[in-house]
């Protein structure tokens, strides 16, 4: 134990020697016990003493005056011995929270009770307080208050008072207490003295872990008007020092939300703290000690006009004040509305939030995953700094294929450079990565093109005119908005034709069905419908449709209000869009005749010619294509990949004859052939 620690565990001694009083039925104990068994003091024990102690005709009072001595002495060296790094903690922690000298006193007690040094003390005190009532009339809810009292050698009336729900030791967080009287120290900042040994490591540890921006300003250029907006409201509520700043960032997992914030402080030129994390320390808080460290930290900053606070994946934190009592909800909605030194909050699921959280936001920005160019920026700021060097080629690859979260993107790069390997090794890391965030499943990746896998060929498409003119006149216009409508039978190409289109675009691609839209409730389509819209818009994707018709079927046969509501519903989506998308349908005759005129383009999709199957079995099969395959009817690019997908199985891919069974067969069930053609047949 530190030398100065004794000298104050003498005077916390000597203060409940005295509070027990000379007939105390315990002074003996206690004295036996500080003389004989307490070693922590290091109390050179007079010769005189110990006989006194020995003689069968001791006189308690006197060994009590000795004892009284000797601890006052002991105590009497505080002034000459160098503070120990629990008492600086313990001063800079009064200095923080502008703690009087009875707040400091409490508080330095249940901090050396803590710090486990004189526990064998303390177990002894609670004994013996238990016993003896050390004040007369003491209640039982006012026990451990009177133990306090005895040990700091204050008056009961004033430790109460320091130890009430509205006093400044309860109202800075620093100590819980219960409405039943009942006070424990804040296990923050037991944690952040136990595990730190200077005032500033301490200070560390509970405001939390200073965070440094890996990304650009302009790597969110794709939503540069809500982000500059909280840029200028930021600006203007730390000059002003405007109490009640809460920004709420919200969306799905890896899209951005932390990086932004460390590079919004760093825009700003202010310091960001991440709550509840100062190291190992504070790894694995509570949900209650979440809260109780931002409190803390709310406290450490008061005044300061250079600092940001930032509750990373507060969802749990907000779960926990929706189901509490009400006077922590109403603790907690009071902070929201009085902080004084702003707070991000950044969640995955803003559905479930309480409402009257966020109305108590000052500004809620949704983020959806970042464009195609911005990936890619990262990966080469990341890459270069690893120096990994691998083809462009690659590198748009790796953009096109990945939206998982930078931090994750870093950590794959960084591996692949410790191993000397390269883009392998990052695809492994990657794809793990994404199979972890996905709960252990591999996630759904867009679906092979026409081709097998093979880069997309718009001559093996049977359109109504050149498809190579229509998609570089496309690309040439960018990413102004426009709309297109591909109709035609199943398999003919169109979802690959409209995702080969976004990628020459440079855009990345959001797929919907269906099925993933249609709803049973009246009015969920509709809702489905403008989600699919915004989510594209925000995150300035190319939005393909499949199966339109599902949505925009003729008005004209509608047999319910409801459901000529939700056409027009869809109508109004398809005007606002502001960016390229496309749908497709094998029903176009069944689509409303005013969805029709809203499309830019409408281009029809047809069975192969014979030419094109020739193309499109070589370029599946490797080989030239038998020649009774040149005049099948109703023969779709789908069709040859569902054969060559059969025959790989079967092991047949050598065999002309049986892949001509297998197409007959594919045939057949559409109803494009009366009969099936068997083996050998000419």
């Amino acid at each position: 134990m530190h030398p100065y620690e004794q000298s104050v565990l003498a005077g916390y001694m000597r203060n409940f020697l005295i509070r027990l009083g000379v007939d105390s039925t315990r002074t003996c104990s206690l004295c036996d016990f500080i003389l004989h068994q307490f070693s922590g003091l290091r109390i050179k024990i007079p010769a005189k003493l110990r006989h006194l102690c020995h003689d069968p005709k001791n006189k308690d009072r006197e060994i009590r005056a000795q004892v009284l001595s000797l601890l006052e002495t002991k105590h009497a060296k505080l002034d000459t011995i160098p503070h120990s790094p629990l008492h600086r903690m313990l001063e800079a922690l009064g200095e923080d929270f502008n703690l009087t000298a009875i707040q400091r006193d409490i508080l330095g007690l249940l901090l050396r009770h803590a710090s486990g040094n004189s526990e064998w003390f303390f177990h002894q005190v609670v004994n013996i307080s238990l016993t003896d009532s050390l004040s007369e009339g003491i209640r039982l809810r006012e026990r451990n208050h009177d133990v306090v009292a005895a040990l700091l050698g204050r008056s009961l009336a004033s430790v109460c008072r320091e130890l009430g729900l509205q006093a400044r030791l309860s109202q800075s967080g620093l100590i819980e207490v219960q409405d039943e009287g009942e006070f424990q120290l804040n296990g923050v900042v037991r944690r952040a003295v136990i595990h730190n040994r200077t005032a500033k490591a301490m200070r560390s540890c509970l405001l939390g872990k200073q965070s440094k921006a890996t990304l650009h300003w302009r790597d969110f250029e794709h939503m540069h008007e809500r982000r500059d907006h909280i840029e200028k409201l930021l600006r203007g509520a730390t000059g002003k020092k405007a109490k009640g700043i809460n920004i709420l960032l919200y969306g799905n997992v890896g899209t951005g939300k932390t990086e932004f914030c460390k590079t919004l402080a760093q825009r700003l030129n202010l310091k960001l703290f991440m709550v509840g994390e100062g190291g190992r320390q504070a790894s694995g808080l509570s949900r209650e000690e979440r809260i109780s460290a931002l409190s803390l930290a709310q406290r450490l900053t008061a005044g300061r006009d250079d600092t940001l606070l930032l509750m990373d994946e507060a969802g749990e934190v907000f779960d926990l004040i929706g189901n509490s009592r009400k006077r922590t909800r109403v603790a907690f909605l009071r902070m929201l509305e009085e902080n004084a030194i702003p707070i991000l909050w950044t969640v995955n699921e803003v559905g479930r939030l309480p409402a009257a959280i966020v109305r108590r936001m000052t500004f809620a920005l949704n983020f959806s995953t970042p464009p195609l160019e911005v990936r890619r920026r990262i990966w080469d700021r990341v890459l270069d700094r690893e120096r990994i060097q691998i083809p462009r080629e690659s590198i748009h690859e790796l953009a096109t294929s990945y939206d998982l979260a930078p931090a994750l993107t870093a950590s794959a790069v960084r591996g692949a450079s410790l191993c000397e390997g390269g883009i392998d090794e990052i695809k492994l890391s990657m794809d793990e990565a994404a199979r972890a965030m996905n709960g252990g499943r591999k996630p759904k990746r867009p679906g092979n093109d026409v081709s097998h896998g093979r880069s997309f060929e718009p001559g093996l498409i049977n359109g109504g005119h050149s498809l190579d003119t229509l998609i570089g006149q496309l690309a040439k216009r960018g990413q102004q908005a426009f709309s297109i409508l591909l109709y035609g039978p199943p398999g003919t190409g169109k979802s690959a034709f409209l995702r080969h289109l976004a990628k020459q675009l440079e855009m990345d691609i959001l797929e919907k069905r269906a099925s993933d839209m249609l709803s049973p409730w009246v009015g969920g389509t509709e809702h489905s419908f403008a989600e699919a819209f915004e989510e594209a818009a925000s995150a300035k994707s190319f939005l393909i449709i499949d199966e339109v018709d599902s949505f925009l079927f003729d008005r004209s046969q509608a047999s319910r209000s409801w459901e000529r509501s939700q056409v027009n519903e869809l109508l109004r989506c398809m005007e606002d869009h502001p960016h390229p998308w496309g749908c497709t349908t094998n029903a176009i005759d069944s689509i409303d005749p005013a969805a029709l005129r809203r499309f830019t383009f409408k281009e029809a999709f047809d069975y192969l010619s014979g030419e094109q199957i020739a193309a499109a079995f070589s370029t599946i099969f490797g080989r030239p294509a038998p020649a009774e395959w040149l005049a099948l009817p109703k023969l779709t690019i789908g069709d040859i990949v569902t054969v060559k997908n059969k025959a790989d199985v079967l092991n047949l891919l050598g065999d002309d004859a049986a892949l001509m069974e297998l197409v007959s067969k594919e045939l057949t069930l559409k109803g494009a052939l009366k009969e099936r053609i068997g083996f050998g047949r000419r």
